[in-house]
C-alpha cells in the first residue's frame, strides 16, 4: 500500500503479534494491526487525492467515533 513516510524516526521492527500492513520504501512499517489496535504513522490524509486505498481507515474511524452533543461553555463568574 502507498505511503508517505516523512518522519525522522520509526519502528524499526514489530514483535510476532503485530501484522504490517505499509511500509515505506526503506522497509519500515507505516501502518500495523496489533491485538485490540491499529497503528499508523504515515499521513494517508494527503494520498486520499490520489488513491482511494485508504478511505476504508477513514470510515472505520468515522464509524467508531461517537456523536456527541456540543456542551455549552459557561463563562466564568
Amino acid at each position: 500500500m502507498d505511503v508517505n513516510s516523512s518522519h525522522h524516526q520509526g519502528v524499526d521492527r514489530l514483535v510476532l503479534s503485530h501484522t504490517p500492513l505499509a511500509c515505506a520504501p526503506d522497509g519500515l512499517p507505516e501502518a500495523w494491526v496489533q491485538p485490540g489496535a491499529l497503528a499508523v504513522q504515515s499521513h494517508p490524509e494527503t494520498l486520499v487525492h490520489h488513491t482511494t486505498r485508504w478511505l476504508p481507515l477513514f470510515d472505520w474511524w468515522l464509524e467508531g467515533v461517537p456523536i456527541q452533543t456540543p456542551v455549552p461553555v459557561q463563562e466564568a463568574t
